[in-house]
C-alpha cells in the first residue's frame, strides 16, 4: 500500500522509486515531503484496522537525511540524530554513518581481543581465533560501508597486540600476512579484505543491467566479470585481484596493492 501511495526516492535517472524497504519485521519508509505524512499515516491506520496489528511508536524512529527540514515530530515520533537498522548506525550524512559504524566495530574488536588476552593459546590458535571470532563481525559491514584507514589501523593494532600477548612484535605484520606456502601464517589483511568485499558487492550489483552501479562500472571499463573460480594468472589489475580475493579466499593477491591500482 505504501509502495503504491508514496512517491519514494529515485536513485539515478530512470530507476524505480524506492518508498519502502522491508526485512523480516524491520520496515523502513522513505518520505520526501511533509505532504507524505498523512498518506503514510492513513495507510498504516488502514492496515491496523484490517489486520489487528499495531505500529509500536516507542520502537519506531524518524531520521532526517541531508537538507531535510521536516518538523521535529514525524508521525508521533521525535526526530533522532541517528537510528540503527539491521545492525548499522545511520546518520544524516554518509560520512557520519561510516564513521559511527566503524568506530563501534573497532570498540567491539578491542573488547573481544582484550577479553581473550589471558587465554593460554599458541600462536597458530591465536591467529585462528582472530580469523574465526575477532574479525568475523567486520565482514558484514565491509560489504556495505567502506572501512576508514584509521579504523583499519586500529583494528590491526588490536589484533597484533593480542597475537603477541602485548609483547614487542617479533616479526612484521607483513610476515604474518604472507602465505603459508612461504612459511608464514596467512593472517588476513584487514584493509585488503574489506576493500575486496565492498568491490565484490559492487560487482554483483553492477551485474544487474540498467542499475546506476552498472552504468558506473561500464563508464570505468570495469564491467567484465572475473571467471569463477578465479584464476590467479588471469588478473593483471588491482581491482581484479581484489575481486578474485573476495570470490575465493584461497586466492592470495599480490603482497602490495596501493590505492592507485
Amino acid at each position: 500500500m505504501l509502495k503504491h501511495r508514496l512517491p519514494g526516492v529515485r536513485i539515478g535517472r530512470g530507476s524505480e522509486p524506492v518508498s519502502v524497504v522491508a526485512y523480516a519485521d524491520d520496515v523502513t519508509v522513505f518520505l520526501i515531503s511533509v505532504a507524505d505524512f498523512p498518506t503514510a499515516q492513513e495507510a498504516i491506520q488502514q492496515f491496523e484496522r484490517a489486520s489487528g496489528a499495531r505500529l509500536n511508536p516507542p520502537k519506531s524512529r524518524a531520521l532526517p537525511i541531508g537538507r531535510w527540514s521536516a518538523p521535529d515530530n514525524i508521525l508521533g515520533n521525535p526526530c533522532q540524530h541517528h537510528v540503527t537498522i539491521l545492525g548499522f548506525y545511520f546518520w544524516g550524512t554518509l560520512r557520519q554513518t561510516v564513521s559511527a559504524s566503524w568506530t563501534q566495530l573497532v570498540g567491539l574488536v578491542r573488547i573481544q581481543a582484550k577479553d581473550s588476552y589471558p587465554g593460554d593459546l599458541c600462536l597458530a590458535h591465536r591467529i585462528l581465533y582472530v580469523h574465526v571470532y575477532v574479525l568475523a563481525r567486520l565482514w558484514y559491514a565491509a560489504q556495505v560501508l567502506p572501512a576508514p584507514r584509521l579504523c583499519v589501523q586500529q583494528i590491526t593494532a588490536a589484533v597484533t597486540y593480542f597475537i603477541w600477548r602485548g609483547a614487542t612484535f617479533r616479526v612484521p605484520i607483513s610476515t604474518l600476512q604472507s602465505r603459508q606456502t612461504d612459511g608464514c601464517w596467512a593472517l588476513l589483511d584487514v584493509a585488503v579484505k574489506c576493500r575486496a568485499l565492498l568491490l565484490s558487492r559492487m560487482d554483483l550489483q553492477g551485474a544487474r543491467p540498467g542499475t546506476v552501479m552498472a552504468t558506473w562500472l561500464n563508464s570505468w571499463g570495469l564491467n567484465e566479470r572475473p571467471p569463477n573460480p578465479p584464476n590467479a594468472t588471469a588478473y593483471p589489475t588491482g581491482m581484479e585481484h581484489l575481486r578474485a580475493y573476495a570470490l575465493d579466499m584461497s586466492y592470495v593477491p599480490p603482497p602490495r596493492l596501493d590505492d592507485t591500482t
